[in-house]
């Protein structure tokens, strides 16, 4: 019995082997940008993307196609949207179209109002300027005038003699003076 014994661990050592590589060949990966193509009886009888997938032991197999997904060359014809699709497409751009202006405006408005601020800032300076060198100009004259008129007391008949229009007073109130007129007594 002893060599039953050993038969009977042998079978069922064997037994578990087998049932170990049965479930071990069951399932099979395929890795993202690759294909893979099951055989059953060598016949192709599907095509697998990227995942876990699970097959029949000895009687499918998993071939992996190593080169990856390749795309040779793309053709595009006739492609036609909705009309609500490209309504929604042309009412999106015409907002955004919108929007873009509206914040041009807004920039130029403020470009405008610094401009104004900036001349009226400007004006405001240059009135005090203005003023001071009017006042000097004025002191300069009255200045210019007064050392004139102290180096010729013959200033001021003169000036009288420049304005007159030429014509006497036609009445003339006694004891007053008589203009332009000097009488020696």
């Amino acid at each position: 019995m002893a060599i039953s014994h050993r038969i009977l661990l042998g079978l069922i050592l064997l037994g578990i082997l087998a049932v170990f590589f049965g479930i071990n060949g069951t399932w099979y990966t395929v890795d993202q940008g690759e294909r893979a193509v099951l055989l059953r009886f060598g016949q192709a009888v599907a095509t697998e993307g990227p995942g876990l997938h699970f097959k029949l032991p000895l009687v499918e197999e998993a071939a992996l196609d190593g080169r990856g997904i390749q795309i040779v060359s793309v053709q595009v014809e006739d492609v036609s949207f909705s009309d609500a699709y490209e309504t929604a497409v042309e009412n999106r751009m015409k907002s955004v179209v919108l929007q873009y202006q509206a914040e041009a405006e807004k920039q130029q408005r403020i470009t405008n109002a610094d401009a104004a601020a900036y001349e009226v800032k400007a004006a405001a300076d240059a009135q005090p300027h203005a003023i001071q060198v009017q006042g000097e100009a004025q002191a300069s004259a009255i200045k210019a005038r007064a050392d004139a008129l102290q180096s010729n007391p013959n200033l001021i008949s003169l000036t009288a003699a420049e304005k007159w229009n030429g014509a006497l007073p036609t009445t003339i109130v006694p004891g007053g003076a008589t203009p332009f007129v000097q009488v020696s007594r």
